[in-house]
């Protein structure tokens, strides 16, 4: 059983460069690094592509995420890629086949480059993505606390009933996945040192990020949330090491 991970950075949005192979029109490859589920890069064929990014400096890297994609009904191969010259190219990460069009989390060896792609195979259907990470995980050193929901869904739909309470029908708007995650007996050092600097450049900041909860066991339980707008954080000793609770909130696929 893993660790629960959070990727919250990507290096890809501190990208000198960011280039693919082709992009159909009105399919920036710029959408990919917004954060944003719903905006889209678009090849403009099936084939072999890549998604390159050129970073001003060489910048550690061991996990990949990816959301808002076609790759399961494109029996796309996947593979990232780096490379310390823009020339050679080895694999970070080796190819894998997606069997869904599902949220993506996977981890690899550390490596610190300065060149990074992804290396997209199809042949029958141009190959989408919305979202795509390439960072440095955040490894919580312990388990979930107790009795834990690893996807509990709120329904939010508008709904009308006859007098007698038969459903006459319904508008589903969306599906919200509201997770509670509390961990015990953190060190000092984890709080100040690794989840203080991610929680301030980027969670607390409501920017949407990873997580797994198992990744070994439970591979396909892989989210993509953010912080409640009034969230409040508290990581309290006790008294030596600390306790820490957190709210994440997404969307179902």
């Amino acid at each position: 059983m893993s660790k629960p991970i959070i990727l919250a950075e990507n290096i890809l949005e501190d990208a000198g460069t960011l280039e693919a192979t082709n992009t159909a029109e009105d399919f920036d490859i710029a959408n990919i690094i917004d954060r944003r589920p719903y905006t889209f890069w678009k090849a403009e064929a099936e084939g072999t592509l890549y998604i390159t990014a050129t970073l001003a400096e060489p910048v550690a890297a061991d996990c990949i995420g990816i959301i808002g994609h076609n790759f399961g009904t494109a029996e796309a191969e996947i593979t990232l890629q780096h490379s310390d010259n823009g020339s050679d190219w080895s694999d970070a990460l080796d190819m894998f086949e997606p069997t869904t069009n599902k949220a993506i989390l996977k981890t690899f060896i550390l490596a610190t480059k300065q060149y990074w792609r992804l290396k997209i195979v199809t042949t029958a259907i141009a190959p989408e993505l919305a979202v795509l990470f390439v960072g440095s995980k955040l490894e919580i050193p312990r388990y979930v606390l107790g009795s834990f929901d690893p996807g509990p869904e709120t329904i939010h739909a508008e709904s009308a009933r006859s007098k007698a309470g038969h459903l006459l029908g319904a508008n589903i708007r969306y599906i919200e996945h509201n997770i509670s995650v509390s961990f015990q007996n953190l060190t000092d050092a984890f709080v100040r040192n690794n989840f203080k600097p991610i929680w301030d450049e980027y969670i607390s900041q409501l920017k949407p990020f990873f997580w797994a909860w198992n990744i070994e066991g439970f591979p396909n339980d892989i989210y993509y949330v953010s912080i409640p707008d009034n969230f409040s954080l508290s990581v309290p000793y006790n008294p030596v090491r600390r306790n820490m609770s957190l709210q994440l909130v997404g969307i179902k696929e």
